[in-house]
C-alpha cells in the first residue's frame, strides 16, 4: 500500500554547499598577467607594489591570502612574485632616492622581514688570579 505522504525524488538531487561563505578566488589571480596588470596598477597610482594593496586591488583582506595558499598551490608562487617585486622596488628606490630611506628600511623590515643590526665580537679571555 502506498502512502501519498512520502515524497518523490524529482529529478536530479541538488548539490548541497559546503557551508560557509563562497571562495573570491579566481584562477586568473596565480597568472602572469594579472599580477603585471597589478603592476601596472600600482605605477599608474604611484604606489609600491605589496601584499596589502594586492589585497585592495582584489578587494579581499589579506588573511584570505593564507587560505588561498592552503586551497590553490598555484596562488604560492603570486605572494612569492609580488614579495619578489616588492622588495627590489624598495631596494631599487633607496639606491635611487626616489624613495625615503625611513619608508625603505620600514618596507623591508615589516614585509620582508629585515632588520638593521649590528653585530659585536667579543674577543680574548679573562684573566683571573686567585691569591691565597
Amino acid at each position: 500500500m502506498g502512502n501519498d505522504d512520502e515524497k518523490k525524488p524529482r529529478g536530479k538531487a541538488k548539490k548541497k554547499h559546503a557551508g560557509g561563505r563562497p571562495t573570491l578566488y579566481k584562477p586568473e589571480y596565480a597568472t602572469e598577467a594579472h599580477i603585471k596588470k597589478f603592476i601596472a596598477h600600482c605605477k599608474r597610482n604611484e604606489q609600491i607594489v605589496t601584499l596589502c594593496g594586492y589585497a585592495v586591488y582584489i578587494d579581499v583582506v589579506e588573511e584570505t591570502f593564507l587560505l588561498w595558499k592552503k586551497a590553490h598551490p598555484k596562488f604560492i608562487s603570486t605572494i612569492e612574485r609580488i614579495k619578489q617585486i616588492s622588495k627590489n622596488q624598495l631596494f631599487q628606490g633607496g639606491l635611487d632616492k626616489s624613495l625615503s630611506g625611513r619608508i625603505v628600511k620600514l618596507g623591508l623590515s615589516a614585509n620582508h622581514g629585515m632588520n638593521e643590526k649590528t653585530e659585536t665580537e667579543h674577543s680574548g679571555g679573562i684573566n683571573v688570579i686567585i691569591n691565597n
